[in-house]
């Protein structure tokens, strides 16, 4: 290996060594938020099983009223 292929891989490594500590001092972003729980329940598990049985509770209402 001829010194400028050495000097190349050195410079890749202290690139590569550069973007390893960017990346672990970003900030965490996925912090535990129960508030964001509760609004992805809501938003996924609640609102789907309520919208059917909301169409249920109409249909059935205005099978009533005819």
């Amino acid at each position: 290996m001829s010194s400028a292929e050495a000097i190349q891989v050195v410079h890749q490594m202290m690139e590569a060594r550069e973007r390893e500590m960017a990346a672990a001092m970003q900030p965490v972003t996925k912090k535990y938020d129960p508030a964001s729980t509760r609004m992805e329940f809501w938003a996924e598990v609640a609102v789907g099983p309520l919208t059917v049985v909301s169409i249920f509770a109409w249909a059935l209402l205005m099978a009533v009223a005819q």
